[in-house]
């Protein structure tokens, strides 16, 4: 038996191998989905389909016996499950959650923690975002340094990409919403950056009046600054149309979620987006914000 999950990430897969007579692939609704994109020959091995657990509600089960198991497929979704199983799957959280209905972004993942869970020290890549967050704009990391950096966030956030089920052709990268003279900042350049290596367009975001300093509100206030700016139609400005578009969000840190899923909730309520994917190179400890 080979269980995939991980503290706190909404990915879970488990695969029970009875080698004399079948193999049962259990998953929650997420993973499911998943799997249905990127192996429907393994799952259509089944006679039966997949079945929600009468014992778990969200989970499903999938019965493939082995005259009819493909084993080169059921390898293949193993090694993609291995290293989906590295990053942070996310959803709402019990601070956000009763402001969304949980289905604003289809799928949200960031590549790593930014602390590491049992040191308490940064993590590789959470030291990359710092240091470029921070040291480069105070002019004290050096370019060589800086680009080294870069090129551990920008591999972390492709690695992400990599394990979901999407052609990039088909979607519009954003960052989230900023003024013209806050465009410089890691999370566009990241955006920027990814969706010119994967040959995709880049739409700006741009808001025509600064919003007041996040991290200084709760949650909730964040929730209505960011859903007071999206109903004013004076407030934001695309550089191209994305109505009706697959949308990608690239951000530089997930906290507590709650301005990722206002977009996406705008996106899709008001833009008719029909995809929302949101990746992020590493994920706060915290989820409640910096209040």
């Amino acid at each position: 038996m080979i269980e995939y999950k991980k503290t706190r990430s909404k990915f879970w897969l488990k695969i029970f191998d009875d080698e004399a007579t079948h193999t049962n692939i259990s998953a929650n609704k997420m993973v499911m989905g998943l799997l249905q994109e990127i192996s429907p020959h393994l799952i259509s091995c089944s006679p039966k389909g997949w079945k929600e657990s009468s014992n778990i509600q969200g989970n499903y089960n999938l019965w493939i016996p082995n005259d009819r198991m493909d084993w080169d497929a059921l390898e293949i979704v193993e090694t993609w499950a291995e290293r989906a199983n590295q990053h942070i799957w996310l959803g709402t959280n019990k601070n956000t959650a009763p402001y969304f209905c949980g289905d604003e972004v289809d799928y949200c993942l960031a590549a790593d923690w930014n602390i590491d869970l049992e040191s308490q020290k940064r993590t590789i890549i959470g030291e990359a975002e710092y240091q470029l967050k921070y040291n480069f704009p105070r002019g004290v990391l050096s370019k060589e340094n800086a680009y080294g950096y870069a090129s551990i966030l920008s591999d972390a956030i492709f690695d992400c990409l990599d394990c979901l089920p999407i052609d990039l052709d088909d979607f519009i990268v954003v960052s989230m919403p900023s003024v013209k003279e806050k465009q410089n900042k890691l999370a566009w350049l990241l955006a920027e950056h990814v969706a010119d290596a994967k040959g995709a367009l880049f739409v700006k975001a741009t808001l025509k009046k600064d919003k007041p300093q996040m991290k200084e509100q709760t949650i909730e206030d964040k929730i209505r600054i960011w859903r007071h700016i999206f109903t004013d139609s004076t407030m934001l400005e695309f550089s191209s149309d994305i109505r009706g578009k697959n949308i990608l969000i690239i951000d530089d840190l997930y906290q507590s979620g709650a301005s990722i899923w206002c977009f996406a909730e705008y996106l899709k309520e008001c833009c008719d987006a029909r995809t929302v994917i949101a990746v992020t190179p590493v994920k706060a400890l915290k989820d409640d914000g910096n209040r």
